[in-house]
């Protein structure tokens, strides 16, 4: 189709109607109780022009924080015609999306005018980063701020853009951790909540640890939590179409990665090989896994864990754990796996499997080590520690600036003196038992509570 001015109004309303008004994304997010702008949002500075890229799972509220911004520069009487927004749902190449920016550029000729341009879901325009930084080079962009969102990141290191923007900056959004879960569905718990009176609450947090657990941190779902006490049957579906489509779009075979999901399922917590996973499916080679792990990597999916020396240096030859950057997405294609029609309740009957809740447990502390992480894209800031040999194991091993945490999970089971002895063992001074209610100190080595843990972890692994 031929870009014309009328086709870019299409997504830009408020250059007729000088308002932002009956968007469907803000009329959601205003109709949500408790309607906060995302934290992410106060990263990005519209008062000098820069390049702004947002990485992040589908569902995270990145276009929402779009028209947030879009609204904001309204209200402050910012020229609505100033302000250009655009979706790459129907773009297909990145020359295609060069010509729609220069055309939006061209009708606001004025130099001296401030433009704010927002591109949404660019990770769906192949090499878009080659696109964008030619315009860049060609001086387009002097005297504008650039917001991009992606649902996948070109490249687990970077995209090409990287290092060549002088003012380019990264953010990586992430689904909501157990802490802002709890000042989502009971706020006045959330904010009251700190080391002193967390005995008082215990039980009360371990029932959102429950909900937790099924949820995860996804927008959507909490939304369909607080207000139906579930996560409606349209949301998991949705969810896996775009997934689908992406897949799809990636030029991937949907068999194929419906059996790789159900290796990653059923061997959640375990170690597993590529090789082992190509076996048990159609793919021809531990290569052609490797690729698929990849790509949901980049789409902020999985997260692959490597094993682990007493030095925190990785040992990628040897089977590695993949974990769900998030538990919903382990429900979606657990309950999609074997066939459900009511997700929610099928969730609920099996969380308490003791298998299925040991392994989502050791996920979701993965999952906030993750939020830890110095570099998200870094893949060796988490590993695990194993002797092979005597099939014993230390959970993950966190490595940052500070130096080297082992931390080891006994939630459902009880604490033992091998479980000290296992971490000298393996080399380790310090570090961290997680347990279900136990809190003490046993000279370095801290046992400490699950919610505890996920409520104050940021403190506990400086």
């Amino acid at each position: 189709m031929e870009v014309t001015h009328e086709l870019l109004a299409i997504q830009n309303p408020w250059w007729q109607s000088g308002k932002i008004k009956f968007d469907p994304v803000l009329l959601s997010f205003h109709n949500q109780a408790g309607d906060k702008a995302p934290e992410w949002l106060a990263a990005i500075k519209l008062k000098e022009p820069a390049i702004y890229t947002l990485y992040g799972a589908r569902g995270l509220g990145k276009t929402t924080g779009l028209k947030l911004l879009i609204e904001r520069l309204i209200k402050k009487g910012k020229k609505p015609r100033d302000i250009f927004y655009y979706s790459c749902r129907n773009v297909g190449t990145y020359e295609q999306l060069n010509e729609i920016i220069k055309l939006f550029l061209a009708i606001r000729q004025d130099k001296k005018k401030r433009l704010y341009i927002f591109i949404d879901e660019i990770s769906a325009v192949k090499n878009w980063g080659k696109g964008i930084e030619y315009l860049r080079q060609a001086g387009k962009f002097k005297n504008a701020n650039l917001i991009l969102s992606a649902s996948r990141c070109d490249s687990l290191k970077a995209d090409s853009m990287s290092g060549r923007i002088k003012k380019n900056k990264f953010i990586t959004i992430q689904s909501k951790d157990f802490c802002s879960f709890i000042k989502d569905i009971n706020p006045r718990l959330g904010e009251n909540i700190i080391e002193k009176n967390f005995a008082h609450y215990k039980n009360k947090l371990e029932y959102y640890l429950d909900a937790y657990l099924l949820t995860g941190g996804f927008i959507s779902t909490i939304n369909s939590f607080k207000k139906f006490g579930a996560v409606e049957q349209h949301i998991y579906d949705d969810y896996l179409g775009r997934l689908t489509m992406d897949m799809a779009g990636s030029n991937r075979d949907i068999m194929l990665w419906h059996q790789i999901m159900e290796r990653l399922v059923t061997h959640l917590g375990h170690p597993i090989g590529h090789q082992t996973i190509a076996r048990r499916t159609k793919a021809k080679t531990h290569l052609t896994i490797g690729e698929y792990v990849e790509i949901m990597e980049r789409m902020f999916m999985l997260k692959t864990v490597y094993q682990s020396d007493r030095f925190g240096r990785a040992k990628k030859s040897k089977a590695k754990k993949i974990f769900f950057t998030d538990p919903f997405l382990f429900w979606l294609f657990y309950s999609h796996l074997c066939g459900s029609l009511d997700n929610w309740h099928f969730s609920r009957e099996r969380l308490h499997d003791q298998e299925i809740f040991n392994a989502l447990i050791e996920n979701i502390v993965l999952s906030h080590l993750v939020e830890k992480e110095q570099n998200y894209k870094n893949s060796e800031s988490i590993m695990f520690w194993r002797d092979n040999i005597k099939k014993r194991e230390i959970n993950f091993v966190f490595k940052n600036k500070n130096g080297i945490c082992p931390i080891l999970i006994r939630y459902n089971r009880e604490i033992k003196e091998s479980d000290f002895a296992l971490m000298l063992e393996a080399g380790f001074k310090n570090g961290i038992i997680i347990s279900r209610d136990k809190l003490e100190l046993r000279g370095k080595i801290k046992v400490i509570p699950l919610v505890y843990f996920l409520l104050f972890s940021e403190k506990l692994l400086k």
